[in-house]
């Protein structure tokens, strides 16, 4: 008979599968919402259950990527100053008046993108939208601030280029994207930051985010007429375009013959880190390669190379893989750290792995194990306000349409054994591979 705390656990797990199963199956509804004014549009769910709204604003390639090749580092920079005082408020009394009005307020920027979060209690939207629009609009980039921020970022990446998982990384980008943007690390470089004067970030800041590089997520206790008249008024006055700004890249040609390369670093574990193509998000087989990553490296204890690495052969305590998508190019990538004197044996074990895989497919009951998991797991990601409007912003970013959120698990559904065996035998490539070890190989 089973003890009692183990059906109580057990009983808790099946009401928590119902649960999420149910909320799979009634996401909330998407709609867009477009000012009458200014013709600002907005992706937006009306949650009223608390007085609570979240938004995210992205300007749309303001990333590292789009620097200029002398101001490496100008995304980058800008994202950590804009909340260093702005309008008639020091950077003290814009950071306490946040606080004092229970506003989260947060800045960051990628290779591709400036993300803008915003969450705060309904009473305090306008308190909240109005400290976002002087941030915006008049933000103060004294050269005092902007020294001090700068040497942050230069100590950080002097800190970080001594790390071996940063070692390996650059190398890694050096191999895919040579010569391209993606090379760059992504908080920039330390030439580049030098070179960035206040003048610049406030150039930067009229000029890149505008109304028609916006993408806008709402989430929560907010109806589309409120929505409709506070972005008049508190985003109206972005600047509407940068008429001089061409901000395209090239898509990246990720090369196909597999590379290897040792850079010895006096650590006690060797650092792994290893790459192929991917597929763009709208490519008919990329659900297909998402259900068999979880297969082969991200579904943790239950990835083909998590068994093969550490249970079979005690080579690691873990190994992942994972999808990485940006615009201007898909990675398949995955990493693992192991004995300064196994990292031989941990690649010839991965390789041998995939090879399996490639030749022999995966069987019905890993399939069906991993969509089961893939499918029940996506509610856990959209259980906030916040998970939501991040997620409202690659659905507009990515253009996968405001039914996203009912079809998505469709997608997984639909993928058959015969097609993942035959991407397998196409995507999962040991000699695709491209391979970067850091550590001590002496």
């Amino acid at each position: 008979m089973m003890p009692i705390i183990s059906r109580i656990f057990f009983y808790v797990m099946i009401l928590t599968l119902a649960a999420l199963q149910a909320y799979a199956n009634n996401m909330p509804t998407v709609n867009e919402v477009t000012s009458n004014k200014h013709q600002i549009k907005a992706w937006i769910i009306e949650d009223h259950y608390l007085p609570i709204v979240s938004m995210e604003l992205v300007f749309k390639n303001t990333g590292t990527a789009y620097d200029p090749k002398d101001k490496v580092g100008l995304a980058s920079l800008t994202s950590s100053l804009l909340d260093e005082g702005a309008g008639p408020l020091d950077a003290l009394t814009f950071k306490k008046t946040l606080e004092a009005h229970a506003i989260k307020l947060s800045v960051s920027s990628n290779h591709d993108h400036t993300y803008i979060a915003v969450k705060t209690l309904k009473k305090n939207l306008e308190k909240a939208l109005h400290l976002l629009n002087i941030m915006l609009t008049k933000p103060h980039m004294h050269p005092q601030k902007v020294e001090q921020v700068r040497n942050q970022h230069i100590t950080f990446l002097e800190r970080s280029a001594k790390e071996p998982d940063t070692i390996a990384e650059k190398s890694l980008r050096e191999t895919l994207f040579a010569g391209h943007p993606y090379e760059r690390d992504q908080h920039g470089s330390i030439e580049g930051l030098k070179a960035i004067t206040p003048d610049d970030i406030t150039e930067f800041v009229s000029q890149q985010y505008t109304k028609d590089n916006l993408v806008l997520s709402i989430v929560g206790d907010i109806s589309a007429p409120e929505v409709s008249e506070l972005l008049d008024q508190y985003l109206g006055n972005l600047p509407d375009q940068n008429a001089n700004h061409s901000n395209t890249i090239t898509t990246v040609q990720i090369p196909t013959s597999g590379t290897m390369k040792m850079i010895d670093f006096p650590v006690p574990q060797d650092v792994i880190i290893f790459a192929s193509d991917g597929l763009p998000r709208h490519n008919p087989d990329f659900y297909t390669l998402y259900v068999l990553n979880y297969i082969v490296g991200g579904g943790g204890f239950e990835s083909r190379l998590m068994h093969e690495v550490r249970e079979k052969n005690g080579l690691a305590y873990g190994i992942n893989t994972s999808i990485d998508l940006r615009q201007a190019s898909n990675i398949w990538i995955g990493s693992v750290a192991t004995r300064n004197d196994a990292s031989n044996q941990t690649i010839s074990v991965i390789k041998q792995t995939l090879s399996d895989i490639q030749k022999e497919g995966i069987t019905e009951s890993e399939l069906n194990n991993a969509k089961a998991f893939l499918k029940g797991s996506f509610p856990l990601k959209l259980t906030s306000n916040t998970q939501l409007a991040r997620f409202l912003s690659v659905m507009q970013l990515d253009h996968l349409g405001m039914d996203f959120l009912d079809k998505r698990n469709s997608y997984v559904d639909a993928v058959t054994l015969d097609n993942i065996n035959k991407v397998a035998g196409q995507m999962v490539t040991p000699d695709n591979l491209h391979i970067v070890i850091v550590g001590d190989n002496k």
